[in-house]
């Protein structure tokens, strides 16, 4: 309800805000405050909110009659409508893709004639692959296309988003196709499994397939044979590897190292599921040393961030200065002899 003087609707036109009224609405079921920029966030004025408040709406118009902000304080009772100046189209989307849509906000994206789009009227996710597909209902024509494309292609209309919000979308959509994956650990000699190229999808140039310890499973004690304090955490799909990384338990917590992935996207995924386990990135420490049961073997891994293994108290590190240690950072399963020693003239 308004709760001030009636306005005129407010209607977009070539993706701009037009209106010289400035006004006090009332909404209902909103949770936005402070000021608001309205080229990012018209959208989120079409959908329902939670919450009851009172809103003070103000629009602020430059001597043309355009406007890129909208202030919103207090609390509201009712939606502002607002309207773009496009030929909208009948249009259907399957359930998956109508939640996904929904919850982000892009119903409008979808519902315009816009070129080069403007004949499709069906939308589907593809969660193989995780494209979007349109179809032309009349024709049976279909098109298969990135979600960020798509939306980049729309907003040149509309003008609603950024380049960032574009990508977060996307990553968005493709964690949405993945939502199948399996997260687990691997432990032992089950390790080895995560290193098999025979486990991955086909290869790419992603930096799973680029890992220089693939298929190299005779290089792996030093993890297979001390399971007390290192497990590999794996991301499956489809009971293929997408992902990988080393947890480390370093004085009863967990740290997971390097995280290796097949598609980028993965890499949030991965993140996403080991920090739900309460296990955070190793990177967090500035210095960190493991206790091992065994350490003297022939063949070592190439390690990412414990490359240092100190003999004498079967321990890897990152770093300690002051010592002698078997460097493990060769792609061949040699070590190195070397010291970190420094003297004040190093600095």
């Amino acid at each position: 309800m308004i709760n001030s003087k009636t306005i005129p609707s407010i209607e977009i036109k070539g993706g701009k805000l037009f209106s010289n009224e400035v006004a006090n609405l009332n909404f209902e079921n909103s949770t936005h405050d402070a000021l608001v920029d309205l080229t990012e966030r018209m959208v989120y004025l079409n959908q329902s909110y939670h919450n009851s408040v009172i809103y003070t709406y103000g629009i602020n118009t430059d001597k043309n009659g355009y406007s890129n902000q909208t202030y919103l304080t207090n609390k509201v009772e009712e939606m502002l409508e607002v309207k773009f100046s496009f030929e909208e189209k009948n249009f259907s989307i399957d359930n998956t893709l109508y939640d996904f849509i929904y919850e982000n906000r892009l119903i409008t994206f979808f519902k315009y004639k816009l070129e080069p789009f403007a004949d499709y009227d069906t939308f589907e996710m593809l969660k193989d692959n995780g494209l979007l597909r349109m179809i032309n209902s009349s024709t049976g024509a279909k098109l298969d296309l990135k979600i960020g494309r798509y939306i980049t292609k729309i907003n040149t209309y509309l003008n609603l988003l950024n380049p960032k919000n574009i990508e977060d979308i996307a990553t968005k959509y493709k964690t949405r196709c993945d939502e199948n994956v399996e997260f687990t650990f691997l432990v032992g000699e089950d390790i080895k499994e995560g290193y098999k190229t025979e486990n991955y999808d086909p290869i790419n140039s992603s930096s799973l397939w680029g890992s220089c310890m693939n298929n190299k499973t005779n290089y792996l004690k030093i993890y297979t044979k001390n399971p007390n304090v290192v497990k590999l955490a794996v991301l499956k799909k489809n009971n293929k590897i997408q992902a990988r990384c080393f947890v480390w338990k370093v004085n009863d917590k967990f740290y997971y190292d390097k995280i290796y992935y097949y598609r980028e996207h993965q890499l949030g995924i991965m993140k996403q599921n080991l920090e739900s386990e309460g296990i955070t990135s190793i990177h967090t420490l500035s210095f960190a040393s493991i206790k091992l049961d065994f350490c003297d073997f022939n063949k070592y891994p190439y390690l990412d961030t414990f490359y240092l293994l100190d003999m004498q108290t079967k321990s890897l590190i990152y770093f300690d200065p002051e010592k002698d240690y078997r460097l493990l950072h060769d792609q061949h399963g040699e070590y190195a002899e070397t010291s970190f020693r420094y003297t004040n003239e190093d600095y």
